[in-house]
């Protein structure tokens, strides 16, 4: 049997130096991102944008109209265009963001957003057995908007007799602060894009008593807040630059955690088997048939070749049933029988139950008809390797 090879020292040499090159690859990636995220921590507060809370007057406080005995249905309807940005909105009927929404009897916010896409928030006002109008808390509808130039329709709507009325409707919403560099007067960007709609012909029929009209509303601007106090209900935000800190340093004891399971890897990583290829030539003789192969080139057949009989014929290995095999394995060419075959050298007979590696003019007789003898004057034939029983 031939020795398997000796691991080089050179290839050793070159793992070591490639692993502490990864070490120090992953330590100085390590510390790029620990000082990165320790950067995004202690950055100046200034650097972020200063928000401002803004007020937009979307519906005055409308008094109780005179009674009749059908709803009037659509009572109030405007449209305004609203430049938003990233932060809390809220809908409330005071400009503090606070005040309880209450109208008599359903109200309902419709917002068509930048990308086309439309949300819409709505509410019933009565209670369950339609008897009485309950107030609800300052309703946070952030979810209805995207950052830029958004529509929004505030209809307000009785639904049943015999009269209706409304407290005011506020958006509140976070603006960024303007800059030093800003105008004094600056110029109006938020103005309503269609007029109240009522129904005053309902009104008009019901009675000939004049009745309470709702107050059409000016264009209106939105008003900065000199307070900046948040709704009760609102929570406090998270640092933006916190999160990204911690989640940078997570990335990088991850990553350092890989880099020290591939350097492990690497250090237990066996050497790579060598590639064995055939070489060298066999004479086949079928002693029954008289059919042979003569000056067969194993270097034809790179991974294995089989032979089988009736009629004699070599083929390349591909798992096949055969007679004999010639296989590469990491030591050399080696020999592998059918099972149960016999297989004979000189006047000895044996039943061979593992491969058999092959040295120049090695023979071999199998099934009593299929002479193999292989030639090969790189290597030296052993006689002692074959000589068990």
């Amino acid at each position: 049997m031939l020795k398997p090879p000796r691991v080089s020292l050179r290839r050793g040499a070159w793992t070591c130096a490639g692993c502490f090159i990864s070490i120090v690859l992953v330590a100085a990636l390590l510390l790029c991102l620990i000082g990165f995220a320790l950067s995004q921590l202690f950055k100046p507060a200034s650097s972020a944008p200063r928000m401002e809370r803004r007020a937009l007057l979307l519906a005055a406080t409308i008094p109780p109209s005179q009674k009749r005995a059908e709803p009037f249905g659509v009572f109030y309807q405007q449209t305004f265009t609203v430049e938003m940005d990233e932060g809390a909105a809220w809908l409330a009927s005071s400009a503090d963001g606070k005040g309880k929404l209450s109208t008599d009897d359903f109200a309902e916010l419709h917002v068509t957003r930048p990308d086309g896409s439309t949300r819409t928030w709505s509410h019933d006002f009565r209670n369950t057995a339609h008897t009485e109008i309950t107030s609800i808390s300052a309703q946070d509808v952030s979810a209805l908007f995207l950052p830029g130039r958004n529509q929004v329709t505030l209809t307000l709507r009785d639904l049943m007799p015999f009269t209706y009325w409304s407290q005011a409707y506020y958006l509140v919403f976070d603006a960024p602060a303007p800059t030093a560099t800003a105008t004094s007067t600056p110029k109006p960007t938020r103005l309503p894009t269609q007029t109240p709609t009522l129904n005053t012909a309902a009104l008009s029929a019901a009675t000939s008593v004049p009745t309470a009209q709702p107050t059409r509303l000016p264009t209106i601007e939105p008003t900065p807040l000199t307070n900046d106090i948040q709704p009760k209900d609102a929570e406090p935000k998270t640092s933006d630059s916190s999160l990204d800190a911690l989640w940078l340093i997570g990335a990088g004891l991850g990553l350092a955690v890989v880099g020290v399971v591939f350097v492990m890897l690497v250090l237990k990583r066996k050497p790579p088997a060598p590639q064995s290829v055939l070489c060298g030539w066999l004479d086949v003789y079928d002693q029954a048939t008289h059919d042979s192969l003569t000056a067969l080139d194993l270097a034809r057949y790179p991974t294995g070749a089989a032979f089988t009989l009736d009629p004699l014929r070599v083929s390349a290995w591909n798992g096949q049933t055969f007679v004999a095999a010639v296989q590469p394995s990491e030591h050399g060419a080696q020999i592998v029988f059918g099972k149960g075959q016999k297989a004979q050298r000189g006047d000895r007979r044996a039943i061979f139950e593992e491969a058999l590696m092959l040295e120049d003019g090695a023979q071999f007789v199998i099934a009593d008809r299929l002479r193999i003898e292989y030639r090969n004057p790189q290597l030296q034939w052993n006689a002692d390797a074959y000589s068990r029983a």
